[in-house]
């Protein structure tokens, strides 16, 4: 992880990179994304059986939930954030349209999935 900023000319990696830092508005957006990469790939191998099916429903509705997951706990922080709560609302309907999908096409897996995922329904 290497960040740049070009006010200061200054170059922040993980060997200076202190917690302090988190505090900065440059670099508040960019922390936990490593670690929510690592959920991502942590959830595909899981469900998808190789961290490179990425395609299979199961694991495409894993990830799906985890970011309905994220958004919803920004939007509990953010009421006034319409445009994420959107963007939320798109991705129930995906997820919807997949585990759809996977109902009709094996019912078992789908009841093991959402017993999994802690998803209602």
């Amino acid at each position: 992880m290497s960040f740049n900023v070009t006010e200061k000319n200054i170059t922040i990696n993980k060997d200076n990179f202190t917690e302090d830092m988190k505090d900065l508005p440059v670099f508040g957006k960019f922390i936990g994304w490593e670690e929510q990469l690592e959920e991502e790939i942590d959830s595909v191998e899981k469900y998808g059986g190789s961290k490179e099916n990425t395609g299979s429903t199961e694991a495409q509705i894993a990830i799906l939930t985890e970011r309905i997951n994220d958004l919803t706990n920004h939007i509990q922080e953010n009421t006034q954030d319409h445009h994420s709560r959107r963007g939320l609302l798109k991705l129930v309907g995906k997820r919807r349209k997949l585990l759809d999908y996977l109902k009709d096409n094996d019912i078992e897996k789908y009841r093991e999935l959402i017993s999994d995922l802690g998803i209602r329904k």
